[in-house]
């Protein structure tokens, strides 16, 4: 826009109007439209929507007059950047003549009518295109940058998922997975604002689960066979998956194609097969790992003994209470049947455990297992049908049957008479047990005392403590738990036999020595000894005279020391050798 010449100062006032929200929510904030002047290069920037006005202003008196255009409008600058007013010749302020050379007058202003430009990028993270929608994997990062052609940006703004809007400095990191909505936009210098600029998009962080599926395994063991089929699936619930992938054991991973994975090369025993997923923004699943076995052999055999079982080097002993279970599995094709066979006679087929013929001796047991498929090693026999011993596990025992308890027996050491049924003891004797085994060998004997119920184990031989009848029983065990049992009757003596003694005439007097009075007896007194015993009966009696040797009972006692006290000491045994002791105090006379 041009202008005539004017003499006086010409200055610039905007009609301003003012779109101004102080609250900046989802909504786009609206902005006050306005003049800007940049401090270094010292350009005016006008907002070219908003009209101005000419005022003359006298320096002298400040006396200033808004100048109305001809028109009687709003005037607005024409051209989007520089525009002039100019006065036509420059006067010198002190002769008010036109300075020569000539010189325009020219008042340069920039209108700015034209908002910034804004354009984002999504970086560093993969991304992928489906169904109208684009999915940007992990660590993305959103960069916003902004151009305004002539006033310049002042700041730019953005707002995600309709949160309020906030400055942008830098690079904004999305970390949570999701659907987004990105709006943002620029304000220039003068208040010129940008449309707002609108994205969608949807982050994808996480990985596709894979699974894997078998048919015809032992989920229990997870054993498998050459003819299981072994695949794999995945999902994904946002991109979508890309790629599956898988090896086994130690190999390189492949490619999966949707076919079953083949392990018909693979040796019988353990193997891993691991699997993964990735999506289509390059998220890559934790590997899954699945561990089986793969058996392509015949069936496993096993025994299990029920009942009583003794092995001593190669040799195998049962009792007549034992019975043999057999458990075949397979875990490929299944168990068809398992048979056996004692002493050579013809195959049968298990059902149920078994007792061993009711035999005493040993026995030639064979066992084996077929499965579905018929497993088996060696060649057919006759008419391609196998035989046994061809079959592989087959199992060959031989097994003692062992019957009947040991055979047993007692003896007493030390001091017993034994009359009629009944062996008459003492506390010293002792009683000895013992028994043999011919076939499973003894394990152990043990005993009772007069029906208790307790048994004692047989260590050593053993004593009794308490007078009386006693009865024992004693049990003698071989190695399967037969057992054999026998019992005696034996009494416990321990009283020893009664003394009694006999002075042939009365005493003639008595004697006071030491404060201790004696009967008197004459010289020629004669002494008779007797005993007896309430059970056993007497054995023997000595006796001893003045602390003389001990002298076996046989006639009645004489021979005393004249005029002095005599001491008679007597010693009763029983037949069990128990013994009592008394003495006797008398004084001879002269």
């Amino acid at each position: 826009m041009n202008h005539h010449t004017l003499k006086s100062t010409i200055s610039l006032s905007a009609l301003l109007f003012l779109f101004y929200s102080l609250s900046f929510s989802q909504e786009q904030p609206q902005f006050e439209m306005q003049h800007y002047t940049d401090t270094l290069s010292g350009k005016l920037y006008w907002n070219k929507n908003v009209p101005f006005s000419l005022k003359l202003v006298n320096p002298l008196n400040n006396d200033e007059v808004v100048v109305a255009p001809a028109q009687k409008q709003e005037i607005y600058f024409d051209s989007e950047g520089l525009n002039t007013i100019r006065s036509p010749w420059l006067i010198n302020p002190q002769t008010k003549n036109m300075v020569y050379p000539q010189t325009e007058v020219v008042y340069k202003i920039f209108a700015d009518g034209l908002p910034p430009a804004s354009k984002h990028s999504l970086l560093n993270a993969p991304n992928y295109h489906k169904d109208g929608k684009t999915y940007y994997g992990t660590d993305l990062k959103i960069n916003i940058n902004t151009k305004d052609a002539t006033s310049g940006v002042k700041n730019l703004y953005y707002s995600i998922n309709n949160e309020e809007y906030q400055l942008f400095s830098n690079n904004i990191g999305i970390e949570r997975e999701g659907e987004y909505t990105l709006k943002y936009f620029a304000v220039d210098n003068v208040g010129n604002a940008e449309g707002e600029q609108t994205i969608e998009f949807m982050v994808d962080n996480s990985a596709p689960q894979t699974f894997h599926s078998v048919t015809g395994i032992d989920t229990k063991n997870n054993i498998i066979s050459v003819n299981s089929k072994i695949l794999l699936s995945s999902e994904d619930k946002a991109s979508g998956v890309a790629d599956i992938f898988y090896s086994i054991d130690d190999n390189k991973p492949q490619k999966y194609c949707g076919e079953v994975i083949p392990v018909k090369d693979l040796n019988d025993g353990e193997h891993v097969l691991s699997y993964y997923a990735t999506d289509k923004v390059n998220n890559i699943e934790d590997k899954k790992l699945f561990n089986f076995y793969l058996d392509n052999t015949a069936p496993i055999l096993s025994s299990d003994v029920l009942g009583d079982r003794f092995v001593f080097e190669d040799n195998t002993y049962f009792s007549g209470r034992t019975k043999l279970k057999l458990t075949a599995i397979d875990n490929k094709s299944g168990v068809k049947e398992i048979l056996y066979s004692i002493d050579n006679k013809g195959y049968n087929v298990y059902t149920e455990p078994f007792y061993l013929p009711s035999k005493e001796g040993l026995h030639k047991v064979k066992y084996y297992a077929v499965d579905n498929i018929e497993n088996m090693t060696g060649t057919r026999g006759e008419n391609g049908v196998p035989t046994p011993e061809q079959y592989k596990h087959l199992v060959v025992r031989e097994i003692y049957s062992d019957l009947v308890g040991p055979s047993i027996n007692h003896h007493f050491s030390g001091t017993f008479f034994a009359t009629r049924d009944t062996v008459f003891i003492c506390k010293k004797t002792s009683i000895n047990l013992t028994a043999t085994d011919k076939a499973s060998g003894l394990q152990f004997i043990s005993y009772s005392i007069n029906k208790n119920k307790e048994e004692i184990r047989y260590k050593k031989p053993f004593t009794l403590e308490k007078h009386g009848l006693h009865n024992i029983e004693f049990f003698a065990y071989d190695n399967v738990n037969n057992r054999n049992k026998s019992s005696f009757y034996c009494y416990l003596d321990e009283e020893p036999p009664q003394i009694q003694y006999t002075f042939g005439i009365p005493p003639i007097g008595h004697k006071q020595l030491k404060a201790k009075e004696y009967k008197v007896y004459p010289s020629y007194l004669t002494i008779f000894l007797a005993a007896n015993d309430l059970v056993i009966g007497v054995d023997k009696i000595y006796y001893s005279l003045n602390d003389g040797p001990e002298q076996l009972y046989i006639k009645p006692i004489e021979g005393f020391i004249k005029g002095q006290v005599n001491t008679l000491k007597i010693i009763a045994f029983d037949k069990l050798e128990n013994s009592s002791v008394e003495e006797i105090d008398f004084f001879i006379s002269n």
